[in-house]
C-alpha cells in the first residue's frame, strides 16, 4: 500500500534529504582527497587568476605611464566641417544618411 498518512510521506523527504548530504559529503571528501594528492594542480588553479590579474595590473601600468609621457594636455582643435549632400551621378548609387 503506497504512503497513506502524512507521515509516510514526512519520513521518505527526510529520508531523501539525508541521502542528498550523505553524497554530498562523499563526494566533497573525495574531492579534497583528491585536491590535496594533487596539491600541485590545486596551487596552480588558486595561483593562476592571481598571476593574470598581476600581469594585466602591470599591462595598465606601462601604458599608463606611456601615455602619460605622450598626453599633450592642449591639444589643437580642428572645426568640423558640413557633410556634404549625396548627389549621385547618373551611373553611381549614392545615398544619404541621416544622422544627428
Amino acid at each position: 500500500k503506497p504512503f497513506s498518512t502524512q507521515q509516510d510521506q514526512v519520513d521518505l523527504v527526510s529520508f531523501a534529504l539525508m541521502g542528498r548530504f550523505t553524497q554530498f559529503k562523499v563526494l566533497s571528501t573525495k574531492s579534497i582527497i583528491l585536491a590535496w594528492r594533487n596539491w600541485k594542480g590545486s596551487l596552480g588553479q588558486l595561483l593562476a587568476p592571481l598571476i593574470i590579474m598581476l600581469l594585466m595590473l602591470m599591462f595598465q601600468l606601462i601604458i599608463n605611464h606611456l601615455l602619460a609621457i605622450q598626453q599633450n594636455e592642449f591639444p589643437p582643435v580642428y572645426p568640423i566641417g558640413v557633410v556634404p549632400k549625396c548627389v549621385p551621378p547618373p551611373h553611381s548609387s549614392c545615398q544619404t544618411l541621416i544622422f544627428a
